[in-house]
């Protein structure tokens, strides 16, 4: 079963039993989902309230994997409610409920507000198994300008 890293200011999808995974959700907003039908699954590791312009070049993406028959269960999770993620988080859920590219319905998780507290996701496309588990490696990309630019897909 292959394993796609999903870095901080990246995003990715898969089908058909791929796993994804991030670590170190911290003052970010980690956006995941699942559609049984079709048995795809996404995962988004949101920095900054101005990151989601990104989302719906995402949701497109994922479209293009769904048949019509499709219906996404949505997860937000991460953050700390008194830093920028209640913007991130709130950003994402306007511009969910102002589109109509892909249909879904999305929970949240409560925000992680001890300093230190950050969450490992990995998302089974098979399955839709969530675990929380510890990730090994890095979790923000190399080099220098990789947060101006937009989401990056894996």
């Amino acid at each position: 079963m292959s394993i796609t890293r999903v870095l901080q200011h990246q995003y990715a999808m898969t089908k058909d039993g791929g796993l994804l995974s991030t670590n170190s959700i911290w003052i970010c907003t980690g956006f995941y989902g699942w559609d049984e039908a079709n048995k795809v699954a996404f995962l988004c590791h949101f920095d900054h309230p101005l990151s989601v312009s990104s989302l719906p070049v995402i949701l497109r993406e994922i479209r293009r994997l769904v048949s019509d028959e499709h219906s996404f269960e949505a997860v937000l999770i991460g953050g700390k409610g008194w830093f920028w993620s209640r913007l991130t988080r709130g950003n994402i859920k306007a511009l969910i409920e102002r589109q109509s590219i892909v249909k879904l319905s999305i929970t949240e998780k409560p925000f992680r507000n001890w300093l230190s507290n950050t969450i490992d996701v990995t998302i089974c496309s098979k399955t839709g198994n969530v675990s929380f588990d510890k990730v090994i490696g890095r979790s923000a990309p190399k080099g220098f300008s990789w947060f101006i630019k937009p989401m990056q897909q894996v």
